[in-house]
């Protein structure tokens, strides 16, 4: 198996809209890598076991909107099997009071590695009003501020060139790879992909 994006936690303290303290965790997940003969899944912690909070109930008792939270296209490492996609969450703090952020990421320096030719997925970022903040820093997001958490995508397992070619068609079709990352990523432009999945 190809290395996985991991589990990513933050921890968010502070008073809520009602002005009561909260404390809590939210937790977020990269890609799976990639293994012989299947692609990585998306957004699947390893090697760690956890469950999410919804995103309504989340909100309720941490004083944050969730804006948004969707699959990141190019994430996962490029490969015969490519590694599953990472995720973008962005978090707004709607509430009257800062709250403190703790961030415990991995997979910020070193990307999760492909194998047997597979490329790393994409690494992990967190950033607070645009700006990239340390992945294992303390922080205060003032009301109206808003953290993104860009997560990791898994490796990819063997060489990008030996994908068929109905696969890649299907990836960018789904959204998970853009014609410019499958371009980039597998050195095919989608003309001729198209032609050769004929």
């Amino acid at each position: 198996q190809a290395d996985s994006g991991m589990l990513n936690v933050i921890n968010v303290q502070g008073k809520n809209r009602e002005g009561e303290g909260v404390s809590s965790i939210f937790f977020a997940s990269g890609g799976f890598g990639a293994l012989a003969g299947i692609d990585g899944a998306d957004t699947t912690p390893s090697p760690s076991n956890m469950t999410g909070t919804p995103v309504e109930v989340w909100e309720e008792i941490s004083g944050t909107l969730v804006l948004s939270k969707a699959l990141a296209p190019d994430s996962g490492g490029a490969g015969r099997f490519r590694g599953g996609l990472g995720q973008r969450i962005a978090l707004v703090n709607d509430g009257a009071e800062a709250l403190t952020i703790s961030c415990l990421a991995g997979r910020t320096e070193f990307p999760p590695a492909g194998v047997l030719g597979g490329q790393p997925g994409r690494a992990r970022r967190i950033e607070i009003d645009g700006t990239a903040v340390h992945p294992k820093g303390r922080y205060l997001l003032e009301p109206g501020q808003m953290l993104v958490t860009h997560e990791a995508g898994g490796g990819g397992y063997g060489d990008p060139a030996d994908r068929p070619p109905g696969a890649l068609l299907r990836d960018i079709e789904d959204g998970k790879v853009t014609p410019e990352g499958a371009s980039r990523d597998y050195g095919l432009n989608l003309a001729a992909l198209a032609e050769t999945a004929r």
